[in-house]
């Protein structure tokens, strides 16, 4: 039985469809739950041209994949939700600008995602 036959076989895929995008689909749906950790960096004046970059505010979410956290970030929700606020040293200053970063940690276990936030 060749490779094709086991993989039409395994997830019951009707052959007529196109199976890559079947295929995708059902593995899509078994995948888990990714958590991620995001920050918020602000740029600081330090003086006629110089700046600085300091982590401001930090939040624990999950996605199923990286590109749902892209999504998020640029349509700018991020701004909508609760962060932790970091203590640093430009606390007292005015930032020029800031953006959002993010990173991942690590897969969770099924039905363990329901207590962070979640980017669908």
């Amino acid at each position: 039985m060749s490779r094709y036959d086991e993989i039409v076989e395994e997830f019951d895929i009707e052959v007529c469809t196109p199976v890559t995008r079947q295929v995708r689909r059902l593995v899509e749906k078994t995948k888990s739950w990714r958590l991620y950790r995001l920050y918020l960096i602000y740029v600081y004046p330090m003086g006629e041209d110089q700046i600085c970059h300091r982590r401001t505010a930090t939040k624990l979410v999950v996605a199923k994949e990286d590109e749902a956290v892209i999504k998020f970030r640029n349509s700018g929700k991020f701004r909508d939700i609760k962060w932790k606020q970091l203590k640093h040293d430009m606390e007292d200053e005015k930032p020029r600008g800031g953006w959002m970063e993010f990173e991942y940690l690590m897969d969770l276990e099924p039905g363990s995602y329901n207590s962070y936030f979640m980017i669908k």
